[in-house]
């Protein structure tokens, strides 16, 4: 297939859709597609210089567009960036050959109106991979009033994207639910869940430098890795953190950063807790170790965003072998993978007494909580795996093309192969 892929992010972007879009590029061309990428010329963090206007990467032919300086920090200039970006690529979709599907992201929130106006007047099919559910994602953040002019004008815009698809991708069954219940055909749907950097293996504490190097040693460790986002919910574990602050045997790791950091390091700071240390992402290629320097793993969404987003850090703590403490919601998909493989647990929105009573409770019983790190490690093999999504992707966009998907790794050869890495590791 002639597949073309739409997102302002793509290699050497560290940002999660960037890394996950170019996994997914990469693994379909070297099946044999002809993939290639429209996106912009800067990177999600700051960079120096622009990147290059055309590039080849491992088989995928790379297209940037103009889009100036993507500045977080500033509404202004990320809306200006988001907006060039919008227009150029506008321009060479409708001015390139017939192509025969596009997949289209989320980033910007609008993009895919370009594919959907494109599919009306040419009859080029497209899916829409949602990664975040706009405008409800901004309903439950505060950003936009449900009544306004601008939501009804947003919700207008998706119901046209949504109708306009030929597929639409969601990241799990909370996610389907809201997609549904926007009008949006079942048979669209499908339900590819994210996935984890493939070097990513459980790796023993005693074997961990990472964890040497901050000079930890026999205490219980809980490791939220990740973005810091709107989205995501801290008073809870602010809370937990305060009532554990005399315990000597529990430490907190924050590796990450967002929208939420410099409120959450502050607030430590005003509490003089010594048991957080805060650490800046870790490059991809260490994350078997910053992942594996907890004992448990903490996921957090705050209330109202359940099916507006997933929070995709699951899956690297699946991969290495660690189980999660999910505060949020119930009805979410992080819950339901916690229930389904008994790797991890959940925590209401503001149950800071329960918390800090679970953590408590799994430093005192190392056993239970190695029994959950490896239902996680066996749940990642058997169903969470990139090799496992890249074959779901490859049908979706076939189907979507009216085509044949080809013959990629099956997903049960490639958990075998992942698993046999994972007992070369611990047998290390």
């Amino acid at each position: 297939m002639r597949i073309l892929f739409v997102n302002q992010f793509f290699y050497p972007d560290a940002s999660a859709t960037s890394q996950l879009l170019t996994d997914l590029a990469v693994d379909l061309a070297a099946a044999g597609h002809e993939v290639s990428v429209l996106t912009g010329n800067a990177l999600y963090q700051a960079s120096p210089e622009p990147l290059r206007a055309r590039e080849s990467y491992k088989g995928v032919t790379i297209r940037r567009i103009y889009c100036g300086r993507f500045d977080r920090e500033s509404g202004l200039r990320r809306a200006i960036s988001y907006g060039r970006f919008l227009f150029g690529a506008g321009v060479r979709l409708f001015r390139r050959r017939r192509l025969d599907v596009i997949l289209v992201l989320t980033t910007p929130p609008m993009i895919a109106m370009l594919p959907a106006l494109l599919c009306t007047w040419r009859g080029t099919p497209f899916v829409c991979w949602v990664q975040d559910v706009y405008p409800d994602i901004a309903y439950a953040l505060g950003v936009v009033k449900k009544n306004s002019r601008a939501a009804r004008l947003a919700q207008g815009l998706m119901g046209y994207i949504f109708a306009s698809a030929a597929g639409i991708v969601v990241l799990g069954d909370c996610m389907r639910e809201l997609v549904l219940q926007k009008g949006s055909a079942p048979q669209k749907l499908s339900v590819i869940h994210n996935w984890a950097a493939d070097n990513i293996v459980p790796v023993a504490r005693g074997q961990n430098p990472f964890l040497r190097g901050l000079g930890i040693r026999d205490e219980f460790v809980a490791c939220y890795s990740g973005n810091l986002g709107l989205g995501h919910e801290f008073d809870t574990l602010l809370g937990a953190m305060l009532r554990l602050r005399s315990h000597r045997q529990i430490r907190f790791l924050i590796i990450g950063e967002g929208a939420r950091l410099r409120e959450l390091r502050e607030q430590c700071r005003q509490a003089q807790l010594d048991l957080v240390t805060f650490l800046p992402p870790q490059p991809r290629g260490h994350l078997s170790y910053s992942l594996g320097a907890g004992d448990v793993g903490l996921v957090s969404m705050r209330p109202g965003c359940e099916g507006t987003m997933v929070a995709s850090k699951i899956y690297g703590l699946l991969a290495a072998g660690r189980p999660y403490i999910y505060i949020g919601p119930a009805a979410t998909t992080m819950a339901a993978v916690a229930a389904e493989w008994q790797c991890g647990w959940q925590i209401d929105n503001g149950a800071d007494v329960k918390l800090a009573a679970w953590l408590e409770h799994l430093q005192t019983h190392p056993d239970q909580v190695a029994e959950a790190g490896r239902n996680a490690r066996l749940a990642y093999e058997r169903y969470f795996t990139r090799a496992r999504a890249v074959r779901e992707f490859e049908v979706a966009l076939a189907r979507a093309a009216g085509r044949q998907a080809g013959i990629l790794l099956e997903p049960e050869v490639a958990a075998s192969a992942v698993s046999s890495r994972a007992r070369a590791a611990a047998a290390e």
